[in-house]
């Protein structure tokens, strides 16, 4: 029988710089991976960062959120930082694959002892196989543990759905008022089909490291953009990426983004700051000295430097 994955390097390696996993949290990936998975909850103890794949410009909510645990829809749970690394106490929250959003507890010990229940309201975590052995040894494993305050002196945090919900409306006016955003999509919207709905798009792939740019039409596979027309939108995908990378100076560049153009506003790019870039599992041949020439423009601190990038 298959054991629970657990990765706590991925916790350490993810969490935002300023807010180390807790040892409640380390403890609990050690006793986990022991136990049968299924057992208490259908899960993994790792962690990712916050992407644009989830919402709008989502790469720069990477201060507001420490993800411990992923299910198998793709849902995260994890520390909800709403004032940053610095948030005294985070409570732990949900955030689904299909863009549902929930507090499910106002403390990891909280969370655990919900889990431990079968009770945190997040159907794969409060599934459960037959035998409870697994859940009442989790019981009886946190007996002994508690959260630093207790709870009367926690604020109540403000609704996650809300703040989701204003943080997407910002980032979505900032999108559709912005020239370069606006000049991309107005440019590729020929790509849309006739007389398009509002909700249709066109889609497409760009690879940008250094003096490199390709661009590509999601279409039936991947479509070169004819070169002229993709000299004339290079200027405005280095403008949006140099946006992003002066409002978080650490984080540097991004080297691949998709991008989904509609029949109105601006474009919309998600972003890959952290893997190589791939493109329908194919991996393109870019030299060191080009990445090194995004390092030089806007040098990353360690916490935004993978290892194939060093």
């Amino acid at each position: 029988m298959t054991n629970y994955p657990v990765d706590l390097e991925s916790l350490k390696r993810n969490f935002p710089s300023g807010f180390e996993p807790p040892p409640t949290l380390l403890a609990f990936g050690g006793w986990i991976r022991e136990k049968p998975w299924g057992s208490v909850g259908c899960f993994r103890v790792e962690s990712e960062r916050f992407d644009d794949f989830w919402i709008e410009n989502g790469a720069d909510l990477h201060p507001n959120f420490a993800f411990f645990m992923r299910d198998p829809t793709g849902g995260k749970v994890g520390y909800w930082l709403i004032e940053g690394p610095r948030t005294e106490w985070p409570p732990v929250v949900l955030v689904g694959s299909e863009g549902e959003t929930r507090i499910l507890a106002s403390s990891l010990v909280e969370f655990l002892r919900r889990l431990a229940a079968g009770d945190t309201g997040a159907p794969d975590l409060d599934s459960r196989g037959v035998d409870e052995t697994e859940a009442a040894e989790l019981t009886e494993w946190l007996a002994f543990r508690t959260d630093d305050a207790m709870s009367q002196q926690r604020r109540a945090p403000p609704d996650l759905l809300t703040w989701m919900d204003e943080w997407g409306r910002r980032q979505r006016e900032w999108i559709d008022n912005d020239v370069h955003h606006l000049e991309i999509a107005n440019r590729l919207r020929r790509y849309l089909k006739p007389n398009p709905e509002p909700w249709d798009t066109a889609c497409f792939d760009v690879l940008l490291v250094g003096a490199q740019f390709r661009m590509w039409h999601r279409s039936y596979g991947l479509k070169p953009i004819p070169d002229a027309e993709a000299a004339a939108l290079e200027v405005h995908f280095r403008a949006v990426r140099e946006q992003r990378a002066r409002r978080f100076p650490d984080r540097g560049l991004w080297f691949s983004a998709w991008v989904k153009v509609g029949a109105t506003g601006g474009a919309v790019l998600c972003c890959n700051y952290m893997d190589q870039p791939e493109f329908l599992d194919q991996k393109p041949i870019i030299p060191g000295a080009e990445y090194q020439r995004d390092l030089r423009a806007f040098p990353r601190s360690e916490h935004w430097m993978p290892d194939w990038l060093k």
